[in-house]
């Protein structure tokens, strides 16, 4: 009887303290009492544990060390340190102080303070009794300069409300990390060890951007027709120009739609680290999903690409044409490869467009 006793025992205590666990504890701070229907979880390096999580229960987790907590989706991730062979509990403080951002046209936005409309000073504070926001509102909008501080206590935004407003934001560190003015149309950001990452001017007629790494080199410039990269010796190694066509068959069309819908044709030309040309290809495309440029070959759809040509030690050595043949009473795209040799292009083999990235990846080098 004892033996059974010390084995049940046993079990119980290897079930309980072996493993590893963690509970957070969410308070609402207008009612002052534990929330349950918080969607939270928890996520290392390599995975997120308790996505499923509907109930919130206490998730069991691998091993022990520092974790990533997301609460909501509009709150920045909190590091927490689990230890191993426990359960572990935090006590999380909700906002009480919530933005709503309305999907309108023009966007609107407006702030709820325990879920009213913000008005007079609102303060919001981390369950570690740090300040998390500081603000005057009037009807649901600041009527003043709004903080946000990081659970460190250092802050972490200003807003400075107006016609033409302001944001600062801040690393956790205290560095500036970026800035956005709405009255001196730019938009700057940083790397958290102080050097400038991004800048961008704007007004109506153009948009001008330059990157930079964290030693302060130009790694990447754009305006509305031109695209750079550069190494980290400030060599170009991607150029890729636009410019419009079909301009009088846009300013003459019938109907508003065709009217604004521009059309543009492409050359991208890439480089190695020495600024020798390695590849251009020439496409036409009217936009990519908002943004002038695309982020690589495979953004392009098959049937607008128009040329390629390789380049061996800055010579052409293969070419890609392509071109419409009549199959079955259809119209079938094709792609044609040519390779040069004693100064003349020789075709090589025609195959249909959609092949035409896998020609690519075979030929760059």
């Amino acid at each position: 009887m004892k033996i059974s006793i010390y084995i049940l025992f046993f079990i119980l205590t290897q079930t309980i303290f072996g493993q590893t666990t963690y509970e957070p504890i969410f308070i609402n701070q207008c009612t002052n009492k534990s929330e349950n229907d918080v969607i939270w979880y928890l996520a290392d390096s390599t995975k997120a544990y308790g996505m499923e999580n509907l109930e919130s229960k206490p998730i069991e987790l691998p091993k022990a060390g520092p974790y990533k907590l997301y609460v909501n989706i509009d709150n920045p991730p909190i590091t927490v340190e689990i230890t191993s062979n426990k359960v572990n509990r935090d006590t999380i403080f909700l906002k009480k102080l919530e933005l709503a951002i309305y999907v309108s046209n023009p966007p609107h936005s407006e702030y709820f303070d325990c879920g009213n409309l913000a008005n007079g000073e609102v303060t919001d504070f981390y369950s570690n009794g740090n300040l998390r926001t500081k603000g005057s509102f009037k009807d649901g909008q600041p009527s003043d300069t709004l903080f946000e501080y990081h659970r460190n206590g250092k802050l972490s935004e200003l807003f400075i409300p107006g016609k033409k407003w302001k944001r600062i934001t801040y690393f956790d560190n205290g560095q500036i990390k970026s800035i956005y003015d709405t009255k001196k149309k730019y938009e700057k950001e940083y790397h958290i060890n102080g050097q400038l990452k991004k800048e961008e001017f704007w007004n109506r007629k153009y948009i001008k951007t330059t990157e930079y790494n964290d030693i302060g080199n130009v790694i990447k410039t754009k305006n509305k027709k031109e695209q750079k990269k550069f190494n980290k010796n400030e060599i170009v190694i991607e150029k890729i120009r636009r410019k419009e066509i079909l301009v009088f068959d846009r300013i003459f069309a019938k109907n508003k739609y065709d009217r604004n819908n521009k059309f543009y044709e492409y050359k991208w030309d890439s480089f190695n680290d020495y600024g020798t040309i390695k590849r251009r290809i020439i496409f036409n495309e009217s936009g990519f999903l908002g943004t002038p440029f695309p982020k690589d070959y495979t953004k392009i759809k098959d049937f607008l690409f128009e040329q390629i040509i390789f380049y061996e030690n800055g010579k052409e050595f293969k070419k890609v044409e392509f071109k419409y043949v009549k199959e079955n009473d259809e119209l079938i795209k094709k792609l044609v490869v040519y390779s040069k040799k004693n100064n003349q292009w020789i075709e090589e083999k025609t195959t249909t467009a959609n092949n035409v990235y896998e020609i690519i990846a075979a030929y760059s080098g």
